[in-house]
């Protein structure tokens, strides 16, 4: 036999379970998660990383190109439609325009024919600017800012 009620004290439901002759009760309380900090700007964060790694990528195919355009677009669909608005308000201008300055750069370390220095250099960019991307993500989250405030419909 199963019976489900709620505690009058606490409003935690509880379940009893009468095996045989002994009752044994679980509470139901609620999942350790859930008062968790909800992540509303990590997914963003994320795939300007992807797209950003898709560029070194790309270089490193010699496709110099695509490693543009794909680093461009980490920037225009990437960080600065998904993110840089709510940094604008919440961090502040002079840092859209420090992050501004770092993927404009990140795009302009791809030179025709690189050697292996250069190309470290280049992957150690793309790690910097993503933690800083990413580090956006942690301040907004931190500061609780709600993503959908800023989503253009």
């Amino acid at each position: 036999m199963i019976l489900i009620c709620n505690t009058f004290v606490t409003s935690i439901p509880i379940i009893m379970i009468k095996k045989s002759s002994i009752w044994i009760f679980l509470l139901l309380a609620q999942p350790l998660w859930a008062n968790q900090p909800i992540d509303h700007w990590g997914p963003a964060a994320i795939e300007i990383c992807n797209q950003i790694d898709s560029a070194v990528q790309f270089y490193e195919k010699g496709d110099i190109k695509n490693a543009r355009k794909q680093a461009i677009m980490a920037y225009f669909s990437g960080y600065d439609a998904e993110i840089e608005p709510a940094v604008r308000v919440t961090v502040g201008a002079s840092h859209v325009f420090e992050m501004e300055h770092k993927f404009r750069n990140f795009t302009r370390h791809f030179t025709l024919n690189p050697d292996e220095k250069h190309f470290a250099f280049v992957k150690n960019s793309a790690s910097e600017l993503c933690r800083a991307v990413k580090d956006d993500a942690k301040t907004l989250n931190e500061a609780k800012v709600d993503k959908q405030v800023f989503k253009v419909n």
